[in-house]
């Protein structure tokens, strides 16, 4: 025997030490964030190829990647903010302890006196409070680091800024039900895309696209830039977000029903039944949303009308023209010339059917996501793991997708819109799309063998949870 000093309070008991095989295999096990890291490296992967093999040369012609990525990799980089905003606010608004306390050491160490668990709490900041100052210090980062890229000349439109100001538009709507949440959304996104057109014809203002940056925070447009006439206009953008937060407590939900985190064997039945019905209302989504289009331009004469403005040539010519159009993209907003688009599904630019059907294919993105992640085992689980890491920094992986377009662009002799043959292929090639998803996947493949979170994210992580503590008063 031992001898125990009987005043001392009983010693926390401690996991077994686990090898970094176990550790993934734990991880992968569950499902439930290997699900979305999955989806969140489905549309880093969509965004690469909007932004890099948009181009068939020398037709100069659209790729049909980019007819199919276009404006949908955007929408599920959205939808799946919406998601983590309510998977990083959970432990706050139900006042769950988290994994390490506010001074970085592990809170289950304190476990053994229950009175502890109040302590650990009110350290590390739990209700709306802190949830909000959270979200905004989140938006902040995110916002700065935009607002440094679109310094940058990468050719591309950065959405950090107003994925930033999104966070903070996030923030009233962070303890609403579920229903409330989807019924707002559907709600906004019949009326805004309305009252956006009706704004912008007021003020004869098509779609800005310079992006936010340092060198633009004094001009008096950049609040209009953000909310409605950018390329991402945050109050369009909103929707999709709000409607990921209702999936994203639709899924905590199911992980509460599942069984403690750490078992050895969950029950996934109820994460399965949330990413089947995800997947059906996805579905009905995006085939309402094409299906209504094509019935507004086509037998009902949206198209026709549309031919018959005075931007189009008259005749057959017109009509060629306008469905050219339609088939183009409206860079975050709906045209002005007609108000016919605002009853199609013109890609990426927030028409209610546009809304509709891109949040319909993100569903059923994320969906299929999910369900991989429920049953990937063994040496599968192994080859998704990096995968999932770079999906897991998505922050980290978009910025350096920025900075390595914007040197390889740097190295085209003049500039990308006049590049000699030979360096075509540095402006839009499946081959300059694989190195980019090649890059993603190896800093997930650095971040899987360190066991470490990306660099930015560990930094809006720490910096979210600083602002979350209680606030010092006197």
């Amino acid at each position: 025997m031992t001898d125990v000093d009987a005043g001392a309070p009983p010693r926390a008991r401690t996991r077994p030490r686990l090898t970094r095989s176990q550790r993934l295999d734990r991880r992968l096990r569950g499902g439930r964030l290997i699900g979305i890291d999955l989806a969140r490296f489905l549309a880093l992967a969509g965004m690469m190829a909007a932004h890099v093999w948009n181009t068939e040369f020398p037709d100069g012609d659209a790729t049909l990647i980019h007819i199919f990525v276009q404006g949908r990799a955007a929408a599920l980089f959205a939808v799946l903010a919406g998601i983590g905003i309510a998977l990083s606010t959970r432990r706050y608004l139900t006042g769950e302890v988290p994994a390490r306390d506010s001074a970085g050491g592990r809170a289950s160490a304190l476990f053994a006196d229950p009175s502890n668990v109040a302590s650990v709490r009110a350290r590390a900041g739990t209700g709306f409070g802190a949830a909000s100052r959270a979200l905004l210090m989140r938006g902040v980062v995110i916002a700065l680091i935009g607002l440094t890229l679109g310094l940058l000349d990468s050719g591309i439109a950065i959405i950090l800024v107003y994925y930033g100001v999104t966070f903070w538009l996030a923030i009233p709507f962070l303890r609403l039900p579920v229903r409330a949440l989807f019924g707002i959304a559907a709600v906004w996104a019949l009326v805004w895309p309305v009252v956006s057109f009706g704004l912008r014809t007021a003020w004869g203002v098509e779609s800005t696209f310079e992006n936010p940056s340092w060198q633009s925070v004094t001009d008096p447009d950049l609040v209009s830039d953000l909310f409605v006439t950018g390329v991402y206009p945050v109050l369009t953008w909103i929707v999709y977000v709000l409607v990921g937060m209702g999936v994203g407590r639709l899924i905590t939900r199911a992980m509460d029903a599942s069984g403690p985190r750490d078992a050895v064997a969950r029950d996934i039945r109820p994460l399965m039944r949330v990413a089947l019905r995800t997947l059906i209302a996805g579905a009905v989504l995006a085939v309402a949303g094409w299906g209504l289009s094509q019935l507004a331009l086509g037998p009902l004469g949206g198209l026709d009308a549309i031919a018959r403005g005075d931007m189009y040539t008259p005749g057959v010519m017109g009509r060629i023209e306008a469905q050219s159009m339609a088939e183009g993209s409206g860079f975050g907003l709906v045209p002005l010339d007609s108000p016919w688009w605002l009853a199609s599904s013109l890609v990426h630019s927030g028409a209610t059917l546009d809304l509709a059907l891109t949040t319909g294919t993100s569903l059923i993105a994320i969906a299929v996501c999910l369900m991989i992640g429920l049953v990937v085992r063994g040496a599968g689980a192994k080859l998704l793991a990096p995968v999932a890491a770079a999906g897991a920094a998505p922050l980290t992986v978009y910025c350096a997708h920025i900075v390595a377009k914007t040197v390889m662009d740097s190295s085209i002799p003049g500039d990308r819109f006049s590049a000699g043959e030979e360096y075509l292929w540095l402006v839009s090639s499946p081959q300059l799309w694989l190195m980019h998803v090649a890059g993603a996947l190896a800093i997930g493949l650095v971040l899987t063998l360190l066991g470490r979170s990306g660099p930015l994210e560990t930094l809006v992580r720490w910096l979210s949870r600083q602002a979350a503590l209680p606030l010092k008063r006197g």
